[in-house]
């Protein structure tokens, strides 16, 4: 799709997804669910943010992520999954890495790497590399990349039914926030739901959030529990997706061991009175942008992840699931190996001054260590 702008200003993708989510308000009688919405902000094959080849992540990007940080953070995954992974080894010719929401495969390389120093040859020649990509033309990319990297280890799938594995090693990096979310609100008797409709009384026919009964019974037996105590106007947001989501990975593997590390809440959190307008931001070049409904396709729409309702969606799907902890922790106790190895050689090299700056960053609370939560999950374990 062209990037040519138009007698309006806008971009032809702006207006050719302006013009399909309006015509899908339409087909909704006028007011479009949000989480519906933010699937077409992010997912459409041809117009959505994540599916675009646009720069999202990095200094250069709308975010950083802890990949984006450096190769610390591949390194650290490594070394918390390597006694995993020999042990799996142990009962099987092969142990699959799985990764979700790969961008451009950078965690892939740097687990790689290590992990080919960590462990031992016969048991590194039978591990392999997954990425779930759905996405055709981001399948292409990263096919392109290990392929011209030489990376024969990789290989790329649409989805979770093209796997069957005994062992399987689970991580998915800020892929939980992605997933799109309901929004209600507190209007001071009542769990509203808010959709997305059309001011239009203004000229530009402007995306407005608009409030309507809820209807879906799924959603309505999760917000009967909620608080009827807060401030009128209190928003929150609510994945049904979840129970999907997982149940699609669960019969993927026999055995499987997972991590999901994404920033997120207790649910007695997401009702603190500091949260009345919700957690659902936006992001463009690093800034958050007030308006989420006003550029879809160009900017980040992300929420914090319930890892209460997360939890128990993993849980009703066969999973066990382990206490959900914060980066810090799960970190500093990955990273004892290698910080016991430094502490022996003494001072640092240059590589390694430059690692540890990472490191600090990654887990420093006021940073990325108290914000960003991992959620570890079993099979067959």
């Amino acid at each position: 799709m062209s990037e040519q702008a138009t007698d309006n200003g806008q971009s032809a993708q702006e207006n050719s997804i302006m013009s399909l989510i309006h015509e899908k308000i339409h087909e909704s009688d006028s007011a479009l669910p949000f989480d519906e919405f933010m699937e077409l902000a992010l997912y459409h094959p041809n117009y959505g943010y994540y599916t675009s080849a646009r720069k999202r992540v990095g200094s250069d990007g709308d975010f950083i992520t802890s990949v984006s940080v450096g190769k610390c953070f591949g390194m650290i995954l490594a070394y918390h999954f390597a006694p995993v992974i020999e042990t799996m080894a142990c009962n099987s010719d092969e142990v699959v890495i799985v990764e979700l929401g790969a961008e451009e495969g950078e965690m892939a390389k740097d687990m790689m790497v290590t992990l080919s120093e960590l462990l031992s040859d016969s048991v590194f020649n039978r591990l392999r590399y997954i990425v779930v990509e759905p996405f055709a033309a981001k399948r292409t990319e990263l096919h392109s990349i290990f392929i011209s990297e030489g990376l024969d280890k990789f290989e790329v799938i649409s989805n979770f039914s093209e796997l069957s594995a005994k062992n399987c090693i689970l991580i998915a990096n800020e892929v939980l926030d992605a997933i799109p979310v309901k929004r209600v609100r507190w209007n001071g008797n009542e769990w509203v739901e808010i959709s997305v409709g059309v001011d239009e009384c203004g000229e530009a026919k402007k995306l407005v959030g608009t409030e309507r009964e809820i209807a879906s019974s799924e959603l309505m037996e999760i917000v009967k529990d909620y608080p009827t105590t807060l401030a009128e106007g209190f928003t929150a947001e609510v994945n049904l997706r979840f129970n999907n989501f997982f149940e699609d990975i669960f019969p993927a593997a026999e055995i499987l061991y997972g991590c999901f590390i994404d920033y997120g809440l207790e649910e007695d959190a997401i009702f603190d009175p500091g949260r009345k307008n919700g957690t659902l931001r936006a992001y463009s070049k690093h800034g958050i942008v007030d308006d989420p409904l006003s550029s879809p396709g160009r900017i980040d729409l992300t929420a914090h992840v319930n890892f209460d309702h997360a939890s128990s969606a993993a849980k009703d799907c066969g999973f066990e699931v382990n206490s959900v902890t914060d980066q810090y922790h799960f970190l500093v106790k990955a990273a004892e190996p290698w910080l016991l190895e430094i502490e022996k050689a003494g001072d640092p090299d240059a590589e390694t001054a430059k690692l540890l700056r990472q490191f600090k960053m990654l887990f420093h609370p006021s940073v990325m260590g108290q914000n960003f939560k991992v959620m570890e999950i079993k099979k067959g374990i």
